[in-house]
């Protein structure tokens, strides 16, 4: 026969949840998704110029290369 579980003398702790807690933690979620969004657009906006800058440094080159090929 297999002997009986010991019984544990751990009490539970009943959580706690207020309102105000829930209410904290939902408007901390939003304000992280906030700045999350505004690192972001700044980074793309950040990209989105240094590209445009290398394209028009891409266009001149080759336009200068194609106008040279033009005139041997």
């Amino acid at each position: 026969m297999a002997p009986a579980p010991a019984v544990s003398n751990v009490a539970v702790g009943k959580w706690d949840f207020s309102f105000a807690s829930i209410w904290n933690t939902v408007i901390l979620l939003m304000l992280t998704t906030f700045i999350i969004k505004i690192v972001t657009a700044t980074a793309q906006s950040f990209l989105k110029e240094q590209q445009e800058k290398e394209l028009a440094l891409y266009n001149s080159s080759f336009a200068s290369r194609s106008s040279s090929s033009k005139t041997i």
